[in-house]
This record gives C-alpha cells, sequence and structure tokens, in this order.
C-alpha cells in the first residue's frame, strides 16, 4: 500500500536519502559526527545563497538545493528569531562519491555534522537508498509524481522522502547548539530540536505535521513500536533502525507538548537554558512540563 498522492506531496519537499555504506558502516554511525574535515577536498561545489541558508551543492543537484533552502528557510528565521542569534546555516549536498571522500561518519542518507557545525545531506536517492527507506518504512515507498520526480528511479526519488525529516531536525540542532542551547542528558538536545521544528510548522501554519507523523508512526512501528527500545540506551552511533525509532518517540513528544502548550512553548523552553547560560536541565524541563514524564512512561520500555 502506497502513500496518498498528497501526503507524498507535502513531504518530497522535505525530503533527501538514505545510503548504501556498507552495513557494518551503518550500525555505527547513525547519528554520529565528525570533527575534523578539510572541505577543500571539494572545490566543484557551487553555492546557492541567501541571508538565512546557503546550500553548497554538488553540480547537477541545484534543483535539490532550491528545494532544500525553502524547507529550511523559515525554521531558520524562526529559530533566529527565539534564540535572539540570527545566523545563517550552511548545508551540504553532497554525491556518494564526495561523502566518502570527505569521510562523513553518518551513512550516506542520514544527516551528517561536520566540523564548524556544517550539516552534510546526500545530494541524490539510488538503488541502496531505495531498498534501505523500504526496510525502515516496512517494506513500502510512497508514491512520487511527475513534479516530484528528480534525477532517479521512482523508488530513488521515493527514497528521499522519510529521511528529510532527520535532516531538518539536524539544521535545528545545529543552530540550538551554536546559541548554546545544550541538554545535561542525550535525550534533551533531539527532543528540543523536534520541538523547534514541530513549533515552527505550527507557526507558519505548514501543513506538514500531519503527513510527517504518519511517516514516523511507520517508522516506529517497523522498528518494533512503543516500547521496543530502553529509555537509558539512546546515544549517537546506534543501528540505524534504533536510531531512527528514537527520533519517531522524540517527535511525538514535541508533538504532544505542542499541542498542549502551543508553538510558543519553544520560546519557553529555550529562555529557561538561557537563564542558566545555555544548559537545559532534564529535570527542570520535566518538572515544568509533566506531560513529558507521561510521554517517557508510555514510549520507552523502563523509564523510571
Amino acid at each position: 500500500m502506497k502513500l496518498a498522492p498528497e501526503l507524498t506531496s507535502i513531504l518530497i519537499t522535505l525530503l533527501v536519502g538514505l545510503s548504501s555504506l556498507a552495513q557494518a558502516d551503518q550500525r555505527s554511525a547513525a547519528g554520529a559526527t565528525r570533527t575534523s574535515v578539510d572541505y577543500g577536498e571539494l572545490p566543484l561545489l557551487l553555492d546557492l545563497r541567501d541571508d538565512f541558508v546557503t546550500i553548497r551543492y554538488t553540480p547537477g543537484s541545484l534543483d535539490r538545493a532550491a528545494r532544500l533552502q525553502v524547507a529550511f528557510r523559515d525554521l531558520v528565521k524562526n529559530l533566529s528569531l527565539w534564540t535572539k542569534q540570527p545566523r545563517a546555516s550552511i548545508v551540504y549536498l553532497l554525491s556518494r562519491e564526495e561523502w566518502l571522500r570527505l569521510g562523513v561518519a553518518s551513512p550516506y542518507g542520514f544527516p551528517g555534522i561536520m566540523a564548524g557545525n556544517r550539516v552534510v545531506l546526500p545530494a541524490w536517492g539510488d538503488a541502496e537508498t531505495a531498498k534501505s527507506w523500504g526496510g525502515y518504512l516496512g517494506g513500502v515507498l510512497p508514491s512520487v509524481s511527475e513534479r516530484d520526480s528528480l534525477r532517479g528511479t521512482p523508488d530513488a526519488d521515493a527514497s528521499l522522502v522519510a529521511s528529510q525529516l532527520i535532516s531538518e531536525v539536524a539544521v535545528a540542532r545545529v543552530h540550538l547548539s551554536q546559541s548554546g542551547i545544550v541538554g545535561t542528558e542525550p535525550w534533551v538536545d533531539p527532543f528540543v530540536a523536534h520541538l523547534a521544528v514541530v513549533s515552527s510548522w505550527s507557526k507558519n501554519k505548514d501543513p506538514r505535521k500531519t503527513a510527517v507523523a504518519k511517516i514516523y508512526s511507520r517508522i516506529s512501528q517497523s522498528a518494533g513500536g512503543a516500547g521496543a527500545y530502553s529509555f537509558y540506551d539512546y546515544a549517537p552511533g546506534l543501528p540505524p533502525e534504533a536510531w531512527l525509532w528514537y527520533q519517531a518517540q522524540f517527535f511525538e513528544g514535541a508533538v504532544r507538548l505542542e499541542r498542549r502548550r502551543g508553538w510558543p512553548v519553544i520560546k519557553s523552553v529555550i529562555k529557561r537554558g538561557s537563564k542558566r547560560g545555555g544548559t537545559l536541565r532534564a529535570e527542570e524541563l520535566l518538572a515544568r512540563f509533566p506531560e513529558l514524564v507521561t510521554w517517557q512512561q508510555e514510549v520507552f520500555s523502563d523509564w523510571r
């Protein structure tokens, strides 16, 4: 069964592909970060600039770069307002060969975060990304309209749909980190990044949230559903299916909090961190927003 075309149309503007690094590499690097890199190894990249998002893209991927710039712009604008630290995001859009040459720690298709807080994304989907995402989505890829097709097969293009979800969250995480907002426990940073994305959609009356929730639900169910993993085992470097499962739960928690408190809740969360020099204390978040306790009890196997 395929996703309804209208859901695909909403999502396809968001998303970028998942990859075919060796399975052993995939199982050790999901969510990983490389801390040093020589961007001079990529002399042929082109720039698509604006005041909020600059995309450095490999030749032939201008259409993808333009779509990503649009998808990220409102988020970066809102984060600049909420953190009171205007800054532009720089995103690299790379071919598989460039990805490997640069030594990105994350598998091709997951966003990488490189030296200088640069988000690195894949330029295209291919047969391997289609195979990977077919597995993560329970064997079903969304249909792709002619308008949304890019340069690959329909399945390769369809594999771009789900992975952009994580890419937008990566942009939020980098912006928050650069602004000095850092959590005291591993779950806090990804949760707040998801909250920023969800709040930005609501603030701008963006229709994507419902469709995105269906994608995350399929990711979660494919990996075992609620209770599949321990609250205490989340960390960068998990196997992709586990790492994605956690992202689905963080999204669910963000949606619950934003639905209960309204999109301005992200401003309250950021302000709370700013008062403590940027530190977001997990215990204070749980005390201030008790609905987060309920969320954690319901979706993790052993929260206490």
